[in-house]
């Protein structure tokens, strides 16, 4: 099933109702052992990339639970399955499963879309220009100061 990759905001737009095939790349923010009402045990994947969250569940009977005892939290991942809308709007799988991202992978995904670079890029344009406006000096020094020590730059 390997494809491009989507983000998972791209994944909620494109979803509907029946299951299609989707490939995501994200960070495992949490892993969290639950069991449901009826007593059968299955675990709580949040998959995280650089706008939004995504809650999987992988039940008792799957590979993705066998394997989940495996996966490192805060580890990257390729997340390829059939994802749908649930009746409530909320995005489900089926039949997935996980691999580790690559470097340059997690590097692509670090970085974000090309949007979302867009608009931090504005946004800290705005910041340097307003900072850059101070008339006070000491403030428009501890502001440059501060923003010199926070803007980073990925390969």
């Amino acid at each position: 099933m390997s494809q491009a990759a989507v983000s998972i905001r791209e994944l909620n737009q494109q979803t509907g109702p029946m299951p299609a095939p989707f490939a995501v790349d994200a960070q495992l923010e949490t892993l969290l052992k639950k069991t449901a009402k009826s007593g059968n045990p299955y675990c709580e994947l949040r998959f995280v990339d650089a706008e939004e969250k995504l809650v999987l569940r992988a039940w008792d009977d799957t590979p993705a639970f066998r394997q989940a005892d495996s996966l490192k939290v805060q580890g990257f991942f390729r997340i390829d399955g059939q994802f749908y809308q649930n009746d409530r709007g909320y995005l489900e799988a089926k039949d997935w499963n996980l691999r580790p991202l690559n470097q340059d992978e997690i590097d692509a995904l670090l970085r974000g879309s090309d949007e979302l670079r867009a608009r931090q890029d504005a946004d800290f344009a705005f910041i340097e220009t307003t900072i850059g406006g101070l008339a006070d000096p000491r403030l428009r020094s501890l502001g440059q100061t501060s923003v010199s020590y926070t803007h980073l730059t990925l390969p």
